[in-house]
């Protein structure tokens, strides 16, 4: 089970930080300016520097807003089922993630 090491969810900031079980640390951010969408960084150095790009998919890939929508509810089904912030939906679908590599697996 992965653990949350820092999370913020204000009208600025839209984040959290999670250690997964094989020792690894991710930054998950969500963002609605300019473009709404979801990224999520592999951080190393105990979680202060970004290494790369695990996964990312925003409204314009999605093919606008619908669909944008639609391939939300589709990846993270607490979101609709919960009423749950994306925020917290992708919490939820992650935290039984082992490693960066099954993340990119499940999301695709």
């Amino acid at each position: 089970m992965g653990k949350v090491v820092a999370y913020r969810n204000t009208g600025t900031h839209c984040f959290f930080q999670m250690k997964l079980k094989n020792k690894e640390r991710i930054l998950v951010s969500v963002a609605n300016n300019p473009v709404p969408g979801i990224k999520i960084l592999k951080l190393v150095l105990g979680g202060l520097i970004p290494a790369g790009t695990v996964w990312e998919f925003d409204r314009d890939s999605a093919g606008g807003g619908h669909s944008y929508e639609k391939r939300l509810d589709e990846l993270f089904p607490a979101r609709r089922e919960k009423s749950m912030h994306i925020l917290d939906a992708v919490m939820v679908r992650l935290s039984s993630c082992r490693s960066t590599l099954e993340i990119r697996h499940i999301l695709g």
